[in-house]
């Protein structure tokens, strides 16, 4: 039986595998980030944790069945021409939802970019 391994406290070690080609472009990465294969592993899991601790938001197959008139979104990064099929095959109603939706994000866009610029001048 090996050593227990101590980490810092409230640390668990977890196990990965990878195939070796995903191993290998995972090492390139590893090399030009000038990051450890567990720092990367870190912050992939604490992405994939970030993009899905409240659950996935997306809609179910059975909404169309429950709504014809259910209207699905493209997703946010799509190409544009995704979004121009989505925008005008959309009801008046969609359509205003996606303006003030596209605001909101402009919104904070602004905002965010506005206190980054803020919190650098201060320094």
């Amino acid at each position: 039986m090996g050593r227990k391994k101590i980490y810092k406290e409230g640390r668990t070690q977890v196990a990965l595998f990878l195939e070796d080609p995903e191993l290998e472009v995972f090492d390139q990465i590893m090399w030009r980030e000038r990051k450890t294969r567990a720092e990367l592993a870190h912050i992939a899991i604490l992405d994939y944790m970030k993009a899905h601790a409240e659950g996935n938001d997306t809609f179910k197959i059975t909404e169309w069945q429950e709504d014809p008139e259910f209207q699905a979104m493209p997703t946010f990064l799509s190409d544009k021409e995704k979004w121009k099929v989505a925008y005008e095959s959309a009801n008046k109603d969609d359509r205003t939802r996606m303006r003030k939706k596209a605001i909101e994000l402009e919104k904070i866009f602004v905002w965010i970019e506005t206190n980054e610029k803020y919190k650098k001048e201060e320094k």
